[in-house]
């Protein structure tokens, strides 16, 4: 379920139904414990069960480390370079921003 939902738009009513019909089948249609606490490590009292929404999050952003990598070469990072020529090609994500936040009293 994790790798078709990283890869097309999975919308937020899906995966709460996932979510319900994981606990469901895990605690018998009723929930026994919060599921923040099933999240956590067994040393820590929880079931090590995996956050389907968080792991759906970092999949898809786990392409961004792959396009800022001089040494990962793949037909999609070429392509997505020749997409992005006019506006600066793939050196758009490595660019080094800084974005400078101003207070401004009221009165002054």
């Amino acid at each position: 379920m994790i790798y078709p939902s990283s890869v097309i738009n999975t919308q937020p009513e899906v995966i709460k139904e996932f979510n319900s019909l994981v606990f469901q089948f895990l605690w018998n249609w009723k929930d026994k414990v919060t599921r923040l606490s099933t999240y956590v490590p067994y040393d820590q009292g929880g079931l090590k069960m995996l956050d389907y929404e968080t792991a759906i999050k970092a999949v898809r952003l786990s392409w961004l480390k792959r396009i800022v990598d001089p040494d990962y070469s793949s037909f999609w990072k070429s392509y997505l370079d020749n997409l992005l020529q006019k506006e600066g090609g793939l050196s758009l994500f490595q660019c080094n921003c800084g974005i400078k936040q101003e207070i401004i009293k009221v009165g002054e």
